[in-house]
């Protein structure tokens, strides 16, 4: 197993990137192009991680928001899986449409030859 490490210039960006980085959506994203390991999980490389959609403005609100989300969640708080998303979703500037569709590339990506999980 490999571990990557990222440079950022603020304890705040490390929060909101972390709670970005364990929302569905961003999930959905990544294993779309990550490569599958023999056993079926993803390999998430840095390039597939270096490649996901990052907020246009790490100042806006809901990026603001996921700071706040992310410092909690790293205390050991528990956190609304939908409200991450509704926040990953709004820092990116994405429609409901696109949010669904996400969504359901997730869930078909996660599903096994036989259609569980």
């Amino acid at each position: 197993n490999t571990c990557y490490g990222v440079v950022v210039p603020a304890e705040s960006t490390a929060a909101w990137l972390a709670a970005r980085l364990n929302s569905r959506i961003v999930r959905s994203v990544a294993a779309a192009s990550a490569e599958r390991a023999s056993g079926g999980a993803f390999r998430f490389s840095a390039s597939v991680v270096g490649a996901l959609p990052i907020p246009p403005d790490p100042l806006a609100r809901p990026v603001r928001a996921l700071e706040a989300l992310g410092r909690s969640a790293t205390d050991g708080e528990a956190y609304d899986p939908d409200l991450l998303d509704t926040l990953v979703a709004r820092s990116l500037g994405l429609d409901p449409d696109t949010v669904d569709r996400l969504g359901f590339l997730g869930d078909a990506l996660r599903r096994d030859a036989r259609g569980g999980r």
